[in-house]
C-alpha cells in the first residue's frame, strides 16, 4: 500500500488506523486474513528545481525488491492473487 507525498510508510497505521480497520474487518468476517505491505514509495528524481516521483523506478523497486522480501519473509502458499 501507498502513501502519497507528505507522508511515510507509518503513517497508514499512525494517522489511518489501516492496522486497526483491517484487524476489525477480519474479525467481522467482512475480508479474509491478508499480507499487507507499507513501503516507503518515495523513488524521485530532480526535474529542475522540484523532486518528482519516478514511476518507472517506483516499479522496479516494487518488482525487484518489495516484492522478493515479502515473499521470502511471508507465507503466501504459493498462489499469486492480486486485488
Amino acid at each position: 500500500m501507498q502513501h502519497g507525498f507528505g507522508e511515510s510508510e507509518i503513517s497508514w497505521t499512525t494517522t489511518g488506523k489501516a492496522n486497526i480497520i483491517l484487524d476489525n474487518l477480519i474479525e467481522m468476517g467482512k475480508i479474509k486474513p491478508f499480507t499487507l505491505v507499507m513501503s516507503d514509495g518515495m523513488v524521485q528524481e530532480k526535474v529542475g528545481s522540484e523532486e518528482r516521483l519516478n514511476h518507472v523506478l517506483l516499479e522496479r523497486m516494487l518488482v525487484e525488491e518489495i516484492i522478493p522480501m515479502a515473499e521470502k519473509k511471508y507465507q503466501f502458499g504459493g498462489r499469486k492473487k492480486t486485488l
